[in-house]
């Protein structure tokens, strides 16, 4: 859909030269214990899939590694050719941050 915005626009020639991106939100994880290092490891692994499972097939055309690593094989593999086709797919990153 990208490749053919970019290429013909929309119907009517209203959105030929658009910028095509994404906005995705992120909430920010805290350690429930801040004294253990559990806690912050699952804390940043819970922000690097939130925003990963979205963003890095867009920009990097492949899954995040902590998803990976968390869903092995149930996770649907890109073909050489889908990766190409989503690596670099979007103008812009957009991120709604809304805690902190």
């Amino acid at each position: 859909a990208v490749q053919a915005m970019r290429a013909e626009g929309v119907p009517g020639g209203a959105c030929l030269g658009c910028r095509v991106g994404m906005a995705n939100c992120l909430q920010w994880s805290q350690p429930l214990n801040e004294s253990s290092q559990k806690d912050w490891v699952a804390a940043e692994w819970r922000m690097e899939a939130e925003i990963g499972i979205w963003a890095d097939p867009i920009v990097l055309g492949k899954w995040p590694e902590v998803v990976e690593e968390a869903v092995g094989d149930r996770l649907p593999a890109f073909s050489s050719a889908e990766k190409a086709l989503l690596r670099g797919s979007t103008d812009f990153f957009g991120l709604n941050y809304y805690t902190s």
